[in-house]
């Protein structure tokens, strides 16, 4: 059976972010213009925050936020806040955290977060160069090895952001441990018609890992081929897919299953 699970998440799942519209690191692909559609919290509010959505009728949140300097995104400020949250609600949590030590993962582990997305890119001219970060590819794979144990790890890989050398290595890298599935995203915007085949095929070879496949939130919207294409070639799941893609991939066979949630949580 042909299976498509389509994620919309709205206000049912919506996005904080813990540094509001501000980003260190400001990575030539983005400038932090992603944290203008999330909503700003602090460590004393997020409670509230979170509780209002929650009796709107909210499934859960993603934490996210913009990184400092070293790559991190300031999350253990929240985290007696995310206990206090997960004790007193049903609510899901992804976090998005940039680099983690082991014993800041461990506390968040224990806190309760259902779901960890973790960036990752193995190209060191582009981690220099484009993410403004001095270290070294293997630093995602300490974060990686950091948070092993938890409940969901979901490594996100934009694709047409590094080389294919680099595409590659980092789905080497995600081969190595056991994640719940793959976010696959695509450069925004795209520069042409390679980053979409580079996103086809990149979703063509991580279907061969045997983890599932999902397209994330962050691409070029609109683009009916391409996300036809990406289901076509084994993902799994999409972030608001285009409604004319999921009338022809129905007419070609595929049942859709709509969740108003992250992709992330598949």
């Amino acid at each position: 059976m042909k299976v498509l699970t389509a994620y919309y998440p709205d206000r049912k799942f919506p996005a904080f972010s813990v540094t509001g519209r501000n980003c260190r690191q400001r990575c030539s692909h983005c400038r932090g213009r992603f944290l203008k559609g999330m909503i700003p919290v602090t460590p004393e509010d997020l409670v509230s925050t979170a509780e209002k959505y929650y009796n709107q009728g909210a499934e859960g949140f993603l934490l996210s936020g913009g990184c400092d300097e070293h790559g991190r995104v300031p999350v253990m400020p929240f985290l007696n806040a995310i206990k206090k949250i997960k004790a007193e609600t049903n609510l899901k949590i992804n976090i998005h955290t940039g680099f983690l030590s082991r014993p800041e993962a461990l506390e968040l582990i224990s806190a309760g977060i259902d779901c960890f997305s973790i960036d990752i890119v193995q190209d060191r001219e582009v981690i220099k160069k484009c993410l403004n970060l001095d270290v070294s590819p293997h630093k995602y794979e300490e974060t990686l090895e950091a948070l092993e144990g938890s409940a969901k790890i979901v490594p996100h890989v934009c694709t047409g952001l590094q080389s294919a050398e680099g595409e590659q290595k980092s789905l080497e890298l995600i081969s190595k441990f056991e994640v719940s599935s793959i976010a696959v995203l695509g450069l925004i915007p795209a520069r042409d018609s390679e980053c979409s085949e580079r996103m086809i095929s990149f979703v063509s070879e991580a279907v061969k890992t045997g983890r599932p496949v999902t397209i994330g939130c962050m691409r070029p919207r609109g683009n009916v081929p391409l996300e036809i294409s990406c289901v076509e070639a084994g993902a799994s799941a999409m972030a608001a897919p285009n409604h004319k893609t999921l009338e022809i991939l129905k007419e070609r066979g595929w049942t859709v299953i709509e969740k108003s949630e992250c992709c992330a949580l598949f």
